[in-house]
């Protein structure tokens, strides 16, 4: 190899590894955290602006398709179910241990909510009514008190509808 050619090697090699550099500095400006900390209080419901303290009551029919590990604390203990409703998409479901071990893949169940649990929500999220049962698990970070096989009558296509009841 020439000498120009390792020169020229050299640069390139030297310029890109200076480029690959700086795209991983990147900080966050005082002007772009102060838009993420607007953002954030604009999307976030004041105390003040009526929010109701409710309790979820009822529960959501799915049919397991898998039963696999939470992986926060332990990759082999299966504590979460892979489920799905009536032509949805897939989500999971936190059970725990006990419960998870009770499950069969390919098996539909009825999954009652913990109704002990008081959530906040807005006025116009209560006159909607409870959304479906793969949101609300998120949005309000339910649980799930019991797990049982469900029966013909709520296999149907329409879905059992979940209540909110004012504390």
């Amino acid at each position: 190899m020439k000498d120009y050619q390792k020169v020229f090697a050299g640069i390139l090699i030297s310029t890109a590894v200076l480029v690959a550099l700086t795209g991983c500095s990147k900080l966050m400006t005082p002007q772009k955290q102060n838009d993420t900390a607007m953002n954030v209080a604009v999307n976030t419901p004041a105390p003040e602006e009526g929010l109701i303290p409710v309790k979820v009551k009822g529960g959501f029919v799915a049919k397991v398709r898998h039963v696999i590990p939470g992986y926060c604390l332990d990759n082999f203990t299966p504590q979460v179910a892979v489920v799905t409703r009536f032509q949805s998409l897939p989500f999971t479901v936190y059970l725990g241990e006990k419960k998870a071990a009770e499950l069969k893949i390919d098996e539909t169940y009825y999954f009652e909510i913990d109704s002990s649990m008081t959530i906040d929500i807005t006025q116009q999220d209560y006159d909607k009514g409870c959304a479906e049962a793969e949101k609300m698990l998120v949005l309000y970070n339910l649980r799930i008190a019991s797990v049982r096989v469900a029966t013909e009558e709520e296999r149907g296509m329409v879905p059992i509808p979940m209540q909110y009841v004012k504390v």
